[in-house]
């Protein structure tokens, strides 16, 4: 009586750190792993659930991937050095 199912790990946790780590290819789905990062790390700290470090673990690599990606788009289009003045 009073005790209920262990709360386990916080599944939005566990997809963020999937997106994150997807969006080193794909950079929409480094987004939505910061974002999923975020919201688990606060539904780990109000609920007591497993996976605060997987939650920090997706936002530290969404914010990775993100800065992968900018710094691949600038080197691809030339954007770094890509002036050229007369």
């Amino acid at each position: 009586p009073g005790y209920g199912p262990p709360a386990g790990t916080n599944q939005k946790a566990i997809w963020g750190l999937v997106a994150s780590i997807f969006g080193i290819c794909c950079f929409p789905t480094a987004i939505a792993g910061i974002v999923l990062g975020l919201i688990a790390k606060k539904e780990c700290e109000q609920s007591g659930q497993d996976g605060h470090g997987i939650a920090q673990a997706a936002f530290v690599v969404g914010i990775v991937a993100v800065v992968l990606n900018i710094a691949r788009f600038a080197l691809l289009s030339g954007g770094l050095g890509g002036f050229r003045y007369r």
